[in-house]
């Protein structure tokens, strides 16, 4: 826990003040009158956060320095977890799939000696395939969503203390003002001697192999990335040595293109380059009394494996259902805490997975056959489907089935459990599956529910999905975010309810 800063006062602002520090004369600053939860940022994270909090009748407000939504593609997979909570959100993710493309394979041409297509496919979930949209058109999604709840991002609004609110959730990315004012340490672990260039061009002739599929070439001068993008254009994105200033010319990364792939490619309706010097970076701990940092602010991850905003999003949603509990339900504000517990060992084992894999030239060599093997071990962690918490505090049983605490829950496609799922989801409360015979099924779900009215209860006779053979009985908790809380047998129910009572009050 924090130091216990009261009610969202940063550090030397003085309480009680009505007016943030103006940073700029002609630009507004943010100047209180919030309710409950001021969040901070309204990127993809920002915007997740408040929606979590607003659909379960928390008060909030919602505030963006810029003066607009961000245009262009920037981050821009969505991978399939994160595509199973935007729908388990109640978002119109059908919609937002019209708009771009998916994928099924990620081919590696590693140092001319050997090809790894991986199939990053996940044909158990509602959302096999992960999608390739522009960001903004991921952020008019969340916007319009969180408009329809009545809460509007309140644009070209800078934020710089001085508010009076029961909760502040910083989403201002990973240069955040307030992490550094709240005094949160930030440890920054960067690659030095290396340079990643980006554009998105049309390219002809197309790099070698499959123009749908995602493609890298490593080899000793550093990795080339395409990416199919909606539009017919691909994102090429190049690591390599060097420390070049400025933006890229099309033209620099066309030749570098050409002499790391041997293609005679030329890129041509050109959008979007840029030059950055990758870190990563990680705050301290995530709280400080009621401020929480989430997304970039809390961690900063290289972009090269598309992973950054997905993590972030989740991070959104872990907290949202925590916070609107203790908010709203009036839960243990210890429930808050559990946050960082679960949150932060999923970021230090992305930066650890990026530092190994990230590959610019400059360190000697991989041997490619210790790549092949990695790549065939990991290539699926990505999706982020098997992320699970089998270590938080908030996930207790025993494995039943195929489910341990903490997993996922099940959400195949066509399945009546995954409706069920989603029906309590999209409610924003918690789901009891009882699986087994009908009357002690009945009884056992209806018991732990009794009295909670953000508690569904779901009997099915079939367990199959939770990995249950017919003989077998099972009773299931699954928390707001869609993973297992509570895994027992249907003789369970005192310890269900226990456990609801400890975590919920």
């Amino acid at each position: 826990m924090g130091t216990g800063v009261p009610r969202g006062h940063l550090p030397g602002v003085e309480c009680g003040s009505t007016r943030a520090r103006q940073p700029d004369a002609s630009t507004p600053a943010y100047g209180g009158g919030v309710g409950e939860v001021l969040v901070v940022g309204a990127g993809p994270v920002g915007l997740t956060t408040a929606i979590e909090l607003a659909r379960r009748g928390v008060r909030c407000r919602i505030v963006e320095r810029r003066p607009g939504p961000h245009d262009g593609t920037r981050a821009c997979t969505i991978w399939q977890r994160t595509l199973e909570l935007f729908d388990l959100m109640g978002l119109p993710v059908d919609r937002l799939r019209a708009l771009g493309t998916t994928f099924r394979h990620r081919v590696y041409d590693i140092f001319g000696a050997h090809e790894v297509v991986l199939d990053v496919s996940e044909p158990d979930s509602a959302h096999p395939e992960p999608l390739i949209v522009s960001q903004e058109h991921t952020e008019a999604m969340l916007v319009s969503h969180l408009a329809s709840l009545g809460v509007s991002v309140e644009w070209g609004v800078p934020y710089s203390g001085g508010v009076e609110a029961d909760w502040v959730v910083v989403a201002e990315g990973a240069r955040s003002a307030s992490r550094e004012r709240l005094g949160i340490g930030w440890a920054v672990s960067g690659f030095p001697g290396t340079q990643l260039v980006q554009v998105d061009a049309r390219c002809a002739p197309d790099l070698p192999g499959d123009p749908a599929a995602v493609r890298l070439f490593l080899g000793p001068a550093g990795s080339v990335g395409s990416l199919p993008l909606p539009d017919g254009r691909h994102r090429l994105f190049i690591s390599r040595p060097g420390s070049g200033v400025g933006d890229p010319s099309v033209e620099e990364i066309r030749d570098w293109a050409r002499a790391m792939t041997g293609s005679p490619v030329s890129l041509s309706d050109p959008r979007y380059n840029w030059r950055a010097k990758l870190y990563n970076g990680i705050a301290d701990r995530y709280r400080e009394g009621r401020y929480l940092l989430v997304g970039d602010a809390a961690h900063a991850v290289i972009p090269v494996n598309a992973q950054g905003m997905n993590t972030g999003i989740q991070d959104a949603v872990n907290l949202g259902w925590k916070l609107a509990a203790v908010i709203a339900d009036k839960a243990p504000e210890s429930l808050v805490d559990s946050y960082e517990a679960e949150r932060r060992p999923v970021a230090v084992g992305l930066l650890e997975q990026t530092r190994r894999s990230y590959w610019a030239g400059t360190d000697p060599a991989p041997d490619p056959d210790t790549m092949v093997q990695l790549l065939a071990r990991n290539g699926k962690r990505r999706t982020l489907i098997g992320m699970g918490y089998p270590s938080s505090p908030l996930s207790v049983g025993a494995q039943v089935g195929s489910i341990r605490p903490g997993d996922r829950a099940p959400y195949p496609p066509g399945n009546p459990v995954a409706a069920g799922l989603a029906q309590a989801m999209r409610a924003g409360g918690w789901a009891v599956f009882a699986f087994g015979p009908s009357p002690a099924a009945s009884a056992a779900a209806a018991t732990v529910a009794a009295g909670r009215a953000r508690v569904l209860p779901l009997v099915f006779a079939d367990g199959a999905a939770y990995g249950l053979r017919p003989d077998e009985d099972g009773l299931f908790l699954v928390r707001p975010d869609g993973h297992v809380g509570f895994a027992g047998r249907l003789s369970d129910v005192d310890g269900a309810g226990s456990y609801l009572t400890t975590l919920l009050g």
